[in-house]
């Protein structure tokens, strides 16, 4: 799928289909259970990533929590 050059198509949409891809083969618990979020903020300000998509990033991934439910067993939230 192309994103740049496109009408109505941008980078946060490219972000979009990253993370559901991701989605597939990333072990969050593991990489993200030590991220420290303001010095990741900071540095992606430094990098010169636009606020809204630093704003996105954070909420995709702070505070992310899951519930495995097989029949009619649950487990707790991780």
């Amino acid at each position: 799928m192309k994103f740049g050059f496109q009408k109505g198509v941008g980078t946060r949409d490219a972000i979009g289909a990253l993370r559901t891809l991701a989605d597939c083969f990333i072990d969050y618990e593991k990489a993200f259970d030590r991220v420290n979020w303001y010095k990741l903020m900071r540095a992606l300000a430094r990098l010169g990533v636009d606020w809204r998509n630093r704003r996105l990033i954070y909420r995709l991934y702070k505070n992310q929590s899951v519930v495995t439910r097989i029949n009619s067993l649950q487990s707790d939230d991780v």
